[in-house]
């Protein structure tokens, strides 16, 4: 095996922690997507584990809006590092939409 020049460094690269990383025995893609783990943990724990970037599904948005406000969350992710925000898998809008189908979406 070569080894590496010592002038060589490794690319900086930040990694994202999906909201399933940090979810437990939650599943994706369910009726109830809620996490039971508290939310402020699951991001202390990801950037512990040297994460810099944290996925968020909407029924995180939900709960973070009502117990703590957007504006805390926020403070929470950079008091951890957190750089890069993902929110994932939106589902079916339509469904929750009180507009029926969207223009940009197949029916």
């Amino acid at each position: 095996m070569t080894s590496m020049p010592e002038s060589w460094e490794r690319p900086k690269v930040d990694l994202l922690a999906s909201a399933w990383t940090t979810a437990g025995n939650a599943k994706p893609m369910t009726e109830n997507e809620e996490i039971p783990h508290d939310l402020c943990s699951r991001i202390e724990a990801a950037a512990g584990a040297g994460y810099r970037g944290f996925g968020i599904v909407h029924a995180d948005l939900a709960i973070a809006r009502r117990q703590m406000g957007l504006r805390t969350l926020r403070a929470i992710l950079e008091d951890n590092g957190i750089l890069h925000i993902e929110v994932e898998m939106l589902g079916d809008r339509r469904a929750a939409s009180p507009f029926g189908r969207h223009p940009w979406r197949p029916s």
